[in-house]
Order: structure tokens, then C-alpha cells, then sequence
């Protein structure tokens, strides 16, 4: 892990636009994954940028959801999830 990442945070990029909210979550879940308690979709005004941020308990469960769907691919395009880092 990076020194500068947050252990029980999430950063998910390359969502494909037409997916929802809801639609990653159940994802999420289907895949036996733990649900972040706080998980929020990044817009520019708005428009929906193609990223999410999610939370958890422990640093354990963000790393279940690193590993389980990092490069799960959804309507053609592979999910990046990675930790988020802190702000310098």
C-alpha cells in the first residue's frame, strides 16, 4: 500500500457512464464483497465523471473490494480500484 493512501477508502475509475449508482453496489454485493457504508458517485456540476469513492470499516474489507473487482470489466469497460490517497 502507498504511504500516502487511506486504507479503508476506495477510488473506482473507468465506470462506464450509463452505469448507476445502485447498479455498482449490487455488483458489489453479487460478487460477495463487502458494501462500503459510504459510497458516492463524483460529478462535474452535472455530469457523472466516471468515478466513485467508497469507505469502510476496516482496512481489510477495502482491500476485499481492491481485489475483487479491480479489472471486472461493466458494459465494455475494466473497473480500476485502487486506494485513495490523501491530499498533499
Amino acid at each position: 500500500m502507498p504511504d500516502d493512501a487511506i486504507p479503508n477508502a476506495i477510488v473506482v475509475k473507468n465506470i462506464n457512464f450509463a452505469i448507476k449508482r445502485e447498479e455498482l453496489l449490487q455488483t458489489i454485493a453479487d460478487r460477495g464483497l463487502p458494501v462500503p457504508y459510504a459510497f458516492n458517485y463524483h460529478f462535474e456540476g452535472t455530469m457523472f465523471r466516471g468515478l466513485a469513492f467508497g469507505n469502510f470499516r476496516t482496512p481489510e474489507e477495502a482491500a476485499r473490494v481492491i481485489v475483487g473487482l479491480n479489472g471486472v470489466s461493466l458494459l465494455g469497460r475494466p473497473l480500476k480500484v485502487e486506494y485513495k490517497k490523501t491530499l498533499p
